[in-house]
């Protein structure tokens, strides 16, 4: 989902997530796990980016609808 490439002291982290990257809470906790992982590492700037021509298409608006009529 994270894919994280060293480049020295630059990490890129690349979203690979579903159809157009959209923010949901399980990318968001991955972000955060993988951010976490680098805290430990010699990276002293991480780059995030998506994949594709498109960085993010924003909140995934239909899963948060779905959670919300659960609830």
């Amino acid at each position: 989902m994270i894919e994280i490439v060293s480049r020295g002291e630059v990490a890129v982290a690349t979203i690979r997530h579903r159809k157009a990257n959209a923010m949901d809470l399980e990318l968001c906790e991955a972000i955060e796990r993988r951010f976490a992982e680098l805290a430990a590492s010699p990276a002293r700037a991480v780059v995030l980016t998506g994949h594709g021509g498109i960085f993010s298409a924003g909140a995934d608006l239909v899963r948060a609808l779905e959670a919300a009529a659960k609830e």
